[in-house]
């Protein structure tokens, strides 16, 4: 028997890891290289790693999440166009947020998009959710700095 985690109604928690494992070593490598920091080298290797995973696997919500941060943190920096930056990672948190309506994270990228191109109340709007509070894995700590 395999014990199952479930929310609140009654749906499966989506799993952390791809069925890919292909796919979730680029995610790790990918996660790896946007905590590095700022820099066009590191963000440029988390974006590749991160359309290398959702290559393996479109269907793996964290991956469109990931990448969301990645171009909302290269728009932030200005690495790449603020727009267009922006305007990609609003398109993928929202596909994260679609295929897993669990994602906290694909809620906080999306939030941190709203918080750079609309305001900050809007922005904290977008991670109240109940999906948001069931997530284990969301640290409520990352709200602070959107108030």
């Amino acid at each position: 028997m395999q014990p199952k985690l479930l929310v609140g109604n009654g749906r499966l928690v989506a799993s952390l890891r791809s069925a890919n494992p292909e796919a979730y070593q680029a995610f790790l490598q990918a996660n790896y290289f946007l905590g590095r920091g700022q820099s066009k080298e590191d963000l440029g290797k988390a974006l590749t790693y991160t359309d290398k995973v959702i290559e393996l696997d479109k269907t793996y919500a964290p991956a469109w999440a990931l990448r969301a941060s990645v171009q909302n943190k290269m728009a932030e920096v200005g690495l790449i166009d603020v727009t267009g930056g922006f305007r990609r990672a609003r398109n993928d948190a929202e596909r994260a947020i679609a295929l897993d309506p669990n994602s906290a994270s694909g809620y906080l990228a999306l939030a941190t998009f709203r918080r750079k191109i609309v305001d900050s109340e809007c922005a904290y709007q977008s991670l109240e959710t109940p999906y948001v509070s069931l997530n284990v894995n969301f640290d409520r700590s990352t709200l602070l700095h959107l108030r």
